[in-house]
């Protein structure tokens, strides 16, 4: 939990269980506490995994399935049955019921949609939020940064690891410009401080949010907003006395089908499906747009889940400058990336407001107090569909 690397949460999860089998069949005592420690690891495996079973690329992490552990999960399985629910994809156990969990020493947090009848669990949606820094050399330079799966893939990927060998890849791979997050004048997140904010689930959705002053001068501010299985909303803040120059990245899925209509991003699939759209409203003017593929100077749009072994993917940035920036930013998946969708807003003092419409459903939102003291969000669902005048 302290490198955020699920690959290394699993690979001292087996240890841990490996362990505590061996000492109840050779009578022995373990140390105070080694229980309790599994059982936390048991809860994080649980809320972890992709609902396709493998673990998310954050950090130092490669492609990894657990379930192919099976035997050395037997007896985890039937104590916990979420557990097994979410290591085996759905086929024994009971559905994850957290939908808003955090994990306080590294400020992750994992938002999952809940269950729709008649959906199959590997179509759920789920997100996670970094909201924590960067701790050990392992620890890539992601806060704020998120990933994002829904519809039986990973729409919005990390890179992944990439490699441990010093050089361009290692600086690639390791910095802020491989995550789905704001890079601050082009340069890597530096020390500072990170907090999370507001971590709640509410009826039809799930919220969360952090701070960051990992840039000189600036503190930025990210709120991520689930709306069933199909809608995300990120709403990012960022204020500085001097302007800077900043570009939301977001990193697609190797394979994925790039078309650009002004700011909007249609995804599609291998088979040119439609399964994601991007809608930007950024607030005061028009963001720039950048297109990435198989970039070398500087290098971006390559992505790794096999150490060593690197892919070309699609990434899109959108680039602004400024004193106070705010992104407003629509994910729309399934039978929302086809349709129409739209999004407006606005902030000043009351908080951020805003009002977005998609095939899937309409939403009024307001947050106040982005990820500070006093925070309150509070989501007005409506029926699907943009009318003409949004």
């Amino acid at each position: 939990e302290i490198e955020r690397s699920p690959l290394y949460h699993f690979y001292i999860f087996d240890f841990a269980i490996q362990l505590q089998d061996w000492a109840t069949r050779s009578g022995v005592t373990l140390p105070a506490g080694f229980t309790d420690r599994v059982r936390s690891m048991v809860r994080y495996s649980t809320d972890v995994l992709w609902p396709n079973g493998f673990t998310p690329l954050i950090g130092s992490s490669v492609r990894q399935r657990p379930a192919g552990d099976g035997p050395l999960y037997a007896a985890l399985e039937s104590t916990y049955p979420q557990f097994a629910y979410a290591v085996t994809g759905g086929r024994r156990g009971s559905p994850p019921t957290e939908r808003a969990a955090l994990f306080a020493t590294s400020g992750q947090v994992i938002l999952r949609s809940a269950l729709a009848a008649g959906l199959p669990y590997v179509d759920n949606a789920q997100l996670v939020l970094n909201d924590g820094p960067a701790s050990t050399p392992h620890s890539h330079l992601d806060a704020l940064a998120i990933d994002y799966y829904s519809g039986g893939r990973v729409l919005l990927p990390d890179s992944g690891l990439g490699t441990y060998n010093p050089g361009t890849a290692f600086t690639f791979f390791h910095g802020t410009s491989a995550q789905n997050a704001v890079v601050v004048d082009g340069k890597d997140q530096g020390p500072g401080k990170v907090s999370t904010g507001l971590v709640q689930a509410g009826p039809g959705w799930e919220y969360a949010s952090g701070l960051a002053q990992l840039n000189a001068g600036v503190s930025a501010r990210r709120s991520v907003l689930m709306l069933g299985e199909n809608l995300v909303l990120v709403a990012d803040s960022l204020t500085s006395a001097a302007s800077h120059d900043y570009q939301q990245l977001w990193h697609l899925f190797p394979g994925a089908h790039l078309t650009m209509t002004g700011t909007a991003a249609q995804v599609s699939n291998g088979q040119d499906q439609p399964v994601l759209q991007i809608v930007q409203n950024q607030l005061g003017s028009a963001p720039g747009v950048q297109t990435y593929y198989g970039a070398m100077n500087p290098m971006q749009g390559w992505y790794s889940e096999v150490y060593g072994l690197l892919q070309k993917n699609h990434v899109i940035g959108y680039s602004a400058r400024g004193t106070q920036v705010t992104y407003l930013t629509l994910l729309a998946a399934g039978p929302d990336a086809a349709n129409p969708a739209q999004l407006t807003g606005s902030a000043g003092a009351a908080g951020i407001h805003l009002h977005l419409c998609a095939a899937d459903g309409s939403a009024d939102i307001t947050i106040a107090h982005q990820a500070a003291a006093g925070e309150t969000v509070t989501v007005s669902n409506g029926p699907g569909g943009c009318s003409h005048g949004g």
